[in-house]
């Protein structure tokens, strides 16, 4: 697994329309796994999760990034409703 570039984690990390800009509203920004579903197809190939989750928090260390905790509600199948607290980047 491979580090994804700083400048295409940026990138991802900028709303790109209206919707989403009602959606960092809302939410406060990406989670990593949306951030990885965000990247460019070729800096995807080959980057994990963890990948993104830790260059995230090198670029949240250098004041580049800032990082908040949202909470969600997710429906798991046969158990009922959890709320859940993610990190949530925004550049």
């Amino acid at each position: 697994m491979t580090a994804p570039r700083t400048e295409a984690l940026l990138s991802a990390l900028r709303p790109r329309g209206l919707r989403e800009r009602a959606h960092l509203a809302l939410s406060g920004g990406w989670s990593a796994a949306q951030v990885l579903e965000r990247l460019p197809a070729g800096d995807r190939a080959g980057v994990g999760a963890a990948d993104v989750q830790a260059a995230l928090d090198r670029l949240v260390q250098a004041g580049t990034v800032a990082r908040t905790r949202a909470k969600l509600r997710v429906e798991i199948a046969g158990k009922g409703a959890r709320d859940v607290l993610v990190d949530v980047y925004r550049a």
